[in-house]
């Protein structure tokens, strides 16, 4: 059995269980350089931007330009998010599809890419996500002794 404990008898199959690490703020990086997987039929990108200086700078995405659906996070007005759907069915977004991308912004901003599958595209069961990078730099003093 599949991890999202597969049941033949039930119609679904889209994506698999899994597990991402989240980037906090202070490890979010200015520019990312990262992959999706050419198997999947489904490729949505994350991505969190954080208010600095009054003002949310933009986060450009190689294939579309400027990411624009942002929504708020919560009530404090510090954090956005969006969603940035690459692939469908296995069919590009614009001029977006599964492969090599980079991300950009005058700011850090966080971006974690996700991939599934689906009965109806003969890939049911499966998934895949993970962060697209992150400064992995002291951000506190604590010692480990």
């Amino acid at each position: 059995p599949a991890g999202s404990d597969y049941d033949p008898n039930w119609v679904g199959g889209w994506g698999d269980p899994d597990f991402v690490p989240l980037v906090p703020p202070p490890q979010y990086l200015s520019h990312y350089v990262f992959f999706t997987d050419v198997t999947y039929p489904f490729t949505t990108l994350t991505v969190v931007r954080q208010q600095m200086n009054g003002q949310f700078a933009d986060v450009t995405l190689d294939c579309m330009g400027p990411i624009t659906n942002w929504q708020p996070v919560g009530s404090s007005g510090q954090y956005q998010i969006a969603y940035v759907k690459l692939v469908d069915h296995f069919n590009a977004q614009g001029s977006c599809n599964n492969g090599v991308h980079t991300m950009d912004s005058a700011t850090p901003f966080g971006v974690w890419v996700w991939g599934w599958g689906s009965e109806d595209t003969s890939t049911g069961w499966v998934s895949y996500g993970y962060p697209a990078g992150e400064g992995v730099l002291p951000i506190n003093n604590v010692i480990i002794m």
